[in-house]
């Protein structure tokens, strides 16, 4: 995957995908910066988006995550994002197909972009996670890591060769620094999302897997249900609004079927996701330098020892995802 991919995939869904979902509501459209201009030329690729910080949006520091309020503002605005995507595929199912096969896909088809970097950085927390559970009892859990480790390759294709009804344009990397929040009075009011360089078509349930579990904090997986309730809820009051009863093209108990077999996406993403979000950005390691000094990039995205706060958190995800049976 080069920057050349990254590129035309974002330039595409705004120069051509999100002027479609504008036309069919557009001030019921999440905020999202306007499309100027682009250049698709070789080497020479440029995006020119609206500078939204005049309206009041700015970046969240990453370290503090999202707690409630925020981890639900954000799925609301992703159910109204789907909406878009089930509304217009069923009002006009020709030209959402045909916009849909334009997409770029910079994930590396079948195996989920597994590079020799991207393998190395799963298997790296992997291992890690594997240390977390030595003792006798957690014998089942291992197994359940092992698993994952020895069918890795197969475990990433089926977040990306969906092959359900019920996909949708997907962010893919919806972590809280590819969204711009603004405040009213401290109170969070509007968030605009950014970075559509990996959009893809795949089930609801991938962006939210990685939603809550990458940007959510522990404390908040005992309420799991209570935000699947509340992302369904803004996916059928938006898509109503557009003209289409979701509950009879996709229902909740659909819903629910399809988090049972997508929570894992949260779950490998976190894993690298998470220790690099608690990184304070002085020790981040820029991406630019480890390339150019031929180091492992892997150290560039947090996956070098975890302190015991970063082992806590990995190990509580850990859990909740085989007392749920996602893993």
């Amino acid at each position: 995957m080069g920057v050349r991919e990254l590129y035309l995939s974002e330039i595409y869904f705004y120069a051509t995908i999100l002027p479609e979902f504008y036309k069919l509501e557009a001030e019921k459209v999440p905020k999202m910066p306007k499309f100027i201009t682009a250049v698709t030329t070789p080497f020479k690729e440029v995006l020119v988006l609206e500078d939204v910080r005049q309206f009041g949006y700015g970046m969240r520091d990453k370290t503090l995550f999202l707690d409630e309020k925020h981890v639900k503002f954000v799925l609301g605005e992703f159910g109204k994002l789907h909406a878009f995507s089930f509304a217009l595929k069923f009002k006009n199912c020709e030209l959402y197909e045909s916009l849909v096969k334009g997409l770029k896909d910079i994930h590396g088809g079948k195996n989920c972009n597994l590079n020799d970097e991207t393998n190395s950085w799963y298997r790296a927390t992997l291992k890690q996670t594997k240390e977390l559970f030595q003792a006798e009892e957690d014998v089942k859990i291992l197994k359940k890591l092992e698993y994952i480790e020895d069918h890795l390759e197969e475990y990433c294709e089926g977040f990306l060769e969906y092959q359900g009804p019920f996909g949708v344009v997907s962010h893919m990397d919806c972590w809280s620094n590819n969204m711009l929040f603004r405040y009213n009075n401290n109170t969070l009011d509007s968030i605009c999302f950014l970075d559509f360089q990996y959009v893809w078509v795949v089930s609801p349930a991938v962006d939210f897997s990685f939603i809550f579990y990458v940007n959510g904090k522990p404390e908040e997986y005992p309420k799991l249900d209570e935000y699947l309730q509340h992302y369904y809820d803004s996916l059928k009051s938006h898509s109503k609004l557009l003209g289409l009863n979701i509950e009879e093209v996709y229902s909740y108990s659909m819903f629910l079927e399809e988090i049972f077999a997508y929570a894992k996406y949260g779950f490998l993403r976190g894993l690298i996701g998470i220790p690099m979000s608690m990184r304070q950005n002085e020790d981040i390691i820029d991406v630019k330098d480890v390339v150019s000094n031929g180091m492992d990039t892997s150290k560039a995205f947090g996956v070098e020892k975890w302190h015991s706060e970063c082992a806590d958190w990995m190990r509580k995800l850990t859990l909740h995802m085989v007392e749920h049976n996602f893993i």
